[in-house]
């Protein structure tokens, strides 16, 4: 057999090979990726600090806001975000209020007291 013959066998057999592991290593990962549970969606940073206010029971700061969520939720809230989609929910009237300067509580609350 002539040495180009060969060389062309020897490269389609290597080209065969590889599409054949290829194929194996992606259904080894749909495989991996069917059994493993689906993540848990996290709570929404709206509902976070929803939470902190319905516990606290009273208006706080946002500061302290960003710090209760922080311990009780592990999540590091950027003040400008959270303050600017807590002021649009105020002036929509939508869950919650803001007595003072940077402070806010829950609507059902400032309502009662």
């Amino acid at each position: 057999m002539s040495e180009p013959i060969r060389d062309i066998i020897f490269e389609a057999v290597e080209a065969s090979l590889e599409a054949q592991l290829n194929a194996i290593r992606r259904l080894r990962k749909k495989s991996a990726e069917t059994t493993q549970p689906k993540a848990v969606r996290g709570k929404s940073q709206i509902s976070m600090v929803h939470d902190v206010l319905a516990e606290a029971k009273k208006p706080l700061h946002l500061n302290v806001i960003l710090e209760l969520v922080h311990a009780r939720f592990g999540v590091q809230l950027d003040p400008d975000s959270i303050g600017s989609a807590l002021t649009k929910r105020v002036v929509k009237k939508e869950l919650f209020a803001r007595p003072a300067k940077n402070t806010f509580a829950l609507l059902e609350a400032e309502d009662a007291g």
